[in-house]
């Protein structure tokens, strides 16, 4: 990986929420919709990084979000494929409830309070 010019990084409270949401297909969606792709990436300045659209939930509701984050990340750290992709699709479902409640809870498709 090559860095072009200038590099930024998060650091703060919460990373782990962030990045379960960026990572997560819904965002995906969004920045591949609104932000320039590079290659088989996306350019990210720091103005659009601050414009995200990440819903503000509490500390308690982060948990479950920071829960899977690690257990991805030990699942990819053991080569456990079918384990990391089954966290990532629960993360997806939950991103998929903060951002669609109504439609999701209509739908009986609502897992956010069943993973909790």
């Amino acid at each position: 990986m090559v860095l072009d010019k200038t590099c930024f990084m998060m650091i703060g409270n919460n990373l782990e929420y962030i990045t379960s949401l960026v990572n997560s297909k819904t965002l995906i969606y969004y920045m591949k919709h609104s932000i320039r792709q590079v290659g088989n990436g996306y350019q990210i300045s720091k103005i659009f990084a601050e414009q995200l659209p990440i819903p503000q939930i509490s500390n308690e509701a982060q948990k479950p979000f920071e829960i899977l984050v690690d257990y991805i990340l030990f699942a990819k750290e053991q080569n456990m494929k079918n384990e990391s992709s089954l966290f990532e699709a629960i993360i997806d479902g939950m991103v998929y409830d903060l951002y669609f409640e109504e439609d999701m809870k209509k739908a009986d498709c609502f897992i956010t309070s069943r993973v909790e």
